[in-house]
């Protein structure tokens, strides 16, 4: 499996990439801070599945516009937001995400979500 994580902080960014690790050990995965990164990147690799805050710092561009564009370079890539905010979650279901987690993440919840994707 191949996970790209964007996530403008950079200490959840690694909480997010020791928690994939140790669930699937061996997963590549591809972390970003920002929507431009995260665009180039995508436009070059194919990811099974992006894990999206949707507060990034970008004035552009939110976590939910980064999906929609996401899913246009890679229809079958499945979106997972991770985020403190509940608010979203009705924006984040509109752009087809997979899973909403909200922070912090639980080991157990996730492990079982990555088992429908």
């Amino acid at each position: 499996m191949k996970f790209l994580i964007v996530e403008d902080m950079k200490i959840i960014r690694e909480e997010e990439c020791v928690l994939l690790k140790n669930i699937m050990p061996e997963c590549e995965i591809c972390a970003c801070a920002g929507v431009a990164e995260a665009l180039a990147i995508a436009g070059q690799e194919m990811f099974h599945i992006a894990f999206l805050d949707i507060e990034l710092g970008d004035v552009n561009l939110d976590g939910i516009m980064l999906a929609k564009k996401l899913k246009d370079i890679q229809p079958h890539l499945h979106i997972v937001f991770v985020t403190a905010y509940k608010k979203y979650a009705v924006d984040a279901f509109s752009v087809n995400s997979t899973v909403y987690l909200l922070t912090p993440v639980q080991k157990a919840y996730l492990e079982r979500e990555l088992t429908f994707l």
